[in-house]
């Protein structure tokens, strides 16, 4: 971006009039002074305009520095649980906010594109990012409509109470393809710094708008982009209608892009936000574009053919020129006068509303739940909310406006709060963080524990003019909930490595959560193997690839069909001899399979059936022998009950065996009773 021209006014034309060879000592002085009210006027008018376009950068410059330290910080977790919890995919395929306890009063929408896969570091992600706009949307609205966050993985979370976004957005949506979405990208924006659009329109909210975007990129990848919009409504009201009597103003970009103009928006608005003023044919409009903005001139300029003078304010951060068309009759006029007063008052009452405004954002400020300050470029304060200082437990009287840092440093070092060591020297490190926070534009965060045993987490953000701001947060509860985490994880890691069994646990997409040594050793699995979020299906071909099981060929095709289907249990083979039985459950949330080592039982089911069939050969010899005896011979069990006879039995009484097995003597109506009575006598003596 090229900077403007010093402000300058060119030297009035002289002006003729009926018997006056040019204009009278009186008028002279009063058109300059005129016309030095006028560049005064549009000078004030940039700077007013400037400061809603620098509080949004500001804006994203926190936001971006608190995500990337929550990025780091999470950066080893999964935050699966909250985020199913919250989020559900829709009849369209799109996930979104799950209805049941979603507050678009109080909660960020989500809109996640329904192609996308949803890894462990995109529920991280959407997590960081949801957080920060509920935290900060809300807070942000005294001056914006909205704040938002995308991605490039078509992914928009955005916080904007009047209007569901998320919900009316369609499946086939495509953020890269609207202006807000590509302004940023690499492509667009090789510089990687705040960048506007102009005049788009919305078709999810239905409005015109511009907006401001900023892109978050972690190691040269990029990840999020941060944005504020204004509405045309918003645009309209600050600059075209806002404007001095008989003038008029136009909005416009150094390349010709028009942004606002109180006669044309709706030609604008028919190129979709693009009209080109060097192809509009509208010369007048040209010549308006090229006597300022084309020359990079801010101040008051002469337009001899339109007899109007041109009043040009350069806005820096959007790169945009403010110009008021003013006519040449009207400055001589009595009239300019009594409405230059006017106007005058309404900057004063504009000045008013400015102070209101910091009043509000003042207390917007003190009702965060987190600390804040911002400090120069010699780190002199130059805000403070109440919640810093009620944080670090400072006394009331600690810290001032205009007062240096290192007053609040040497108070910390005095109680304790930044270690042991020299104090000064412990003064200095912080000093050097903020100073290496300034020099490189990289954020600084660490965490600190107070003397009261609070542990707070800082932040430290430089700003473009030099200062920094810092975003100190209460973490201790969380810091206790996670060392509360961390021993429970390694007491239930403890569990799963003691137990006997191959333990190993799946996601609902069968990919890889956790598993136990065991289980790795069953199958000689290295940890790359079994990594989270490996396949189900990739470790099934990995165990007949290696030949690690005993595999007919059918192996592969009938694990995979158990997983899907799994009753009763599942014998594996290894080739190294070892028989295992899995045990499989399947639920909404996963698949849990249970796997024991048999190979010893295997072996003593196997011992006994050999047993078995060499008792039962040893039988059927023994009946085989009895037969060829030529005496009559029966066995009784321990009931006294027939268990076999032999041929002759059979010859000698012409009966067959199957009519008596299984009966006593007593049963054998052949016989008197009384000598059935004797023979059962005596068998049960004989037992």
């Amino acid at each position: 971006m090229l900077p403007p021209a010093p402000i300058r006014r060119l030297r009035l034309l002289e002006m003729a009039s009926p018997g006056h060879g040019s204009l009278s000592p009186l008028l002279a002085k009063l058109q300059e002074r005129l016309l030095g009210q006028l560049e005064k006027y549009v000078a004030e008018r940039g700077n007013r305009e400037r400061f809603l376009f620098q509080l949004a950068q500001d804006n994203h410059a926190v936001l971006e520095g608190e995500f990337l330290r929550e990025y780091e910080r999470l950066s080893d977790t999964d935050p699966r649980a909250e985020f199913d919890a919250l989020f559900t995919r829709c009849h369209d395929g799109v996930i979104r906010n799950s209805p049941q306890g979603f507050d678009i009063a109080r909660q960020a929408g989500v809109y996640i594109d329904r192609n996308l896969e949803i890894t462990a570091e995109i529920r991280r992600r959407i997590m960081i990012l949801y957080d920060l706009c509920c935290r900060y949307g809300p807070a942000w609205r005294t001056r914006f409509q909205n704040t938002y966050v995308t991605t490039p993985e078509n992914i928009m979370v955005i916080f904007w109470p009047e209007v569901a976004w998320c919900e009316d957005a369609g499946p086939d949506l495509r953020i890269a393809e609207e202006e807000f979405g590509w302004v940023a990208d690499a492509a667009h924006n090789p510089s990687r710094e705040s960048a506007w659009t102009g005049l788009f329109y919305d078709h999810v909210a239905g409005v015109w708008m511009v907006s401001c975007e900023t892109p978050i990129d972690i190691e040269g990848r990029h990840v999020a982009t941060v944005g504020h919009d204004i509405t045309l409504d918003e645009l309209l009201h600050r600059t075209v209608n806002d404007h001095l009597p008989g003038t008029y103003n136009v909005l416009f970009r150094p390349d010709g892009r028009l942004i606002a103009h109180p006669d044309l928006m709706d030609a604008i608005k028919a190129q979709d936000g693009y009209f080109d003023i060097a192809q509009s044919g509208d010369e007048k409009l040209k010549r308006i574009h090229e006597l300022t903005a084309g020359a990079r001139i801010v101040g008051v300029v002469e337009a001899p053919d339109e007899e109007e003078y041109l009043a040009a304010t350069h806005i820096q951060e959007p790169d945009w020129y403010f110009v008021t068309v003013y006519p040449r009759s009207a400055l001589l006029t009595e009239e300019f006068s009594r409405r230059d007063a006017e106007h005058s008052a309404r900057a004063r009452r504009a000045e008013d509303l400015l102070a209101s405004t910091e009043a509000q954002l003042r207390a917007a400020l003190d009702y965060m739940p987190g600390g804040i300050k911002a400090v120069d470029k010699d780190l002199n304060y130059v805000l403070l909310n109440a919640q810093y200082s009620a944080l670090y437990e400072f006394p009331d009287d600690l810290l001032k406006v205009g007062a240096s840092m290192r007053d609040e440093l040497r108070y910390q070092a005095e109680r304790g709060d930044l270690g042991s060591g020299n104090k000064e020297d412990l003064v200095e490190s912080i000093v050097a963080r903020y100073q290496k926070a300034q020099t490189t534009g990289e954020h600084q965060s660490f965490e600190r524990q107070i003397h009261s045993g609070r542990t707070l987490q800082v932040t430290i953000a430089p700003t473009p003019k030099g200062g920094a701001v810092t975003i100190v947060a209460d973490i201790t509860k969380r810091k206790r909930a996670e060392e509360a985490l961390r021993e429970s994880e390694e007491h239930l890691h403890e569990i799963i490595e003691n137990i006997t069994e191959g333990l190993v646990c799946y996601d609902p997409d069968q990919r890889l959560i956790l598993c136990n040594s065991t289980y790795r050793d069953f199958y000689g699995y290295s940890e790359e193997d079994v990594a989270v979020n490996t396949r189900f299906e990739d470790l099934v071909h990995l165990d007949r690839e290696r030949g690690t099981i005993v595999d007919d060929g059918s192996y592969e095709e009938q694990r995979i069909a158990y997983r899907y289907d799994p009753e009763g249990t599942y014998l594996i083979q290894l080739s190294d001899g070892r028989w295992l039985m899995a045990r499989e459950r399947t639920t909404s949330i996963g698949t849990v399979s249970i796997q024991t080592d048999i190979t010893e039982r295997k072996k003593a089911e196997d011992a006994l059936r050999e047993k078995e069939k060499t008792l039962s050969d040893q039988l059927k010899y023994t009946e085989a022998l009895i037969d060829t005896i030529p005496n009559p011979i029966f066995v009784k069990d321990h009931e006294a009950r027939y268990a076999s006879f032999n041929r002759a039995w059979e010859q000698a009484f012409g009966e067959s065996r199957e009519e008596h097995l299984g009966k006593t003597v007593m049963e054998m109506e052949r016989l008197p009773l009384e000598t059935r009575k004797q023979l059962m006598q005596e068998d049960m003596d004989l037992l």
